[in-house]
C-alpha cells in the first residue's frame, strides 16, 4: 500500500507511515509556464492500493491537485484509490435550493471522474448527504479523541450545548464518551441575510460552565451566536470542541470575549496548526487515522 500526500499534509502523513505495509508514495507536482498543473508519479502503482491524502477545501488548488493525483494513480493501474480527506470541503453545500449550486453533488461527479473509489473523512458535516457524493464514504468520529483530551485536562462542565439542532447527535456522542448523563441542550438557530442568530436555548443549563461541540469553526458565526445565547442563559465559562479549525478571518476571535476559555480542535487542516494562541489545543487525528489504515 502506498500513501501519497499533498505537501501541506505531510505533517499528517509522516506518523501514518508507521502503519504496517504502508509506504510513502513519491510524486512531483509542477506547473507549466501557462500555470497548468502537471504531475509525475515516481512509484510503480500497478495493482496496488493507493491512498491520496489532502483536502477538497479552498484554495481550489487543493482540490485540483488531489483530483489530478488520484486520476494519475488510476491511469497508472492502481487497484484502488482512496482519498483520505480529514476535512471534506463543500460538505455544507448539500441542500438543493432553487437557483443555487449543489456543491456536494458537483464534487461527487468530480470524484467519480477522477477515479476515486472511496473516501475516508472525519466528522462529516451531514452524514445523510453521503448519497450526493456517489462514492463510498467512511466517516470516522473524533468524539473519543476529544473526550480523552478533556478528561486528561480535568475540564469541569455542567452542561453540553449543541450550537444548533443538527449538532445534537455529535454532542450526544461526545457526552457518552465523557460519561455525561444529563440531557443535551441546544440552540434554536436561524440564518438570515445578516448571518446567524440564536433566538434561545432549548433545555436548561445546569450551571455556569458549558461545553459546546461542533464540527466546523470557520468564521465563527454559529459559535459566537451560541456563546452569546449561553451567556444570556447564565454561562460564565465556555469550552469549545470543534473538529475542523478553519479559522477564517478575525471574527472568530470574538469568542474570547464571550467567556471561551479554551478551544479544542484537531489537526485535520493546516490552518489549525498555524494558530499560536495557548488557548487553542490541538488534538491529533493520527491515532484515529492510523488505526483505520491498519485494518483497512
Amino acid at each position: 500500500m502506498l500513501l501519497f500526500s499533498l505537501e501541506k499534509f505531510n505533517y499528517l502523513a509522516r506518523p501514518l507511515l508507521r502503519a504496517p505495509k504502508l509506504e510513502i508514495g513519491i510524486f512531483k507536482m509542477r506547473r507549466f509556464s501557462n500555470n497548468e498543473l502537471f504531475l509525475t508519479v515516481k512509484n510503480k502503482v500497478d495493482g496496488q492500493k493507493c491512498y491520496a491524502l489532502g483536502t477538497f477545501a479552498p484554495p481550489d488548488e487543493n482540490l485540483l491537485k488531489l483530483l489530478l493525483l488520484s486520476h494519475t494513480l488510476k491511469k497508472e493501474g492502481a487497484r484502488e484509490v482512496i482519498a483520505v480527506v480529514p476535512y471534506l470541503g463543500y460538505g455544507r453545500q448539500d441542500k438543493a435550493d432553487e437557483m443555487e449550486s449543489l456543491g456536494l453533488a458537483w464534487m461527487g461527479n468530480l470524484l467519480a471522474a477522477s477515479g476515486i473509489d472511496k473516501i475516508i473523512t472525519v466528522d462529516l458535516h451531514n452524514p445523510r448527504s453521503v448519497p450526493l457524493l456517489k462514492t463510498p464514504v467512511i466517516f470516522l468520529k473524533s468524539n473519543v479523541l476529544f473526550a480523552s483530551a478533556i478528561l486528561k485536562d480535568k475540564i469541569k462542565f455542567d452542561s453540553i450545548l449543541a450550537p444548533d439542532e443538527g449538532a445534537l447527535e455529535r454532542c450526544g456522542e461526545l457526552g457518552k464518551a465523557l460519561n455525561f448523563t444529563d440531557q443535551i441542550v441546544y440552540c434554536r438557530k436561524t440564518r438570515g441575510p445578516e448571518g446567524v442568530s440564536v433566538s434561545g436555548i432549548i433545555g436548561k443549563l445546569r450551571g455556569p460552565r458549558i461545553l459546546i461541540h461542533d464540527d466546523i469553526l470557520d468564521t465563527g458565526g454559529t459559535l459566537i451566536a451560541a456563546c452569546q445565547a449561553a451567556r444570556r442563559a447564565g454561562a460564565e465559562e465556555i469550552i469549545i470542541a470543534v473538529t475542523h479549525g478553519v479559522f477564517t478571518g478575525a471574527k472568530w476571535n470574538q469568542l474570547w470575549k464571550l467567556g471561551v476559555r479554551k478551544i479544542y480542535t484537531t489537526n485535520s487542516l493546516p490552518s489549525a496548526m498555524t494558530q499560536k494562541s495557548k488557548k487553542i489545543k490541538i488534538v491529533s487525528l493520527n491515532s484515529l487515522l492510523s488505526d483505520y489504515l491498519t485494518v483497512e
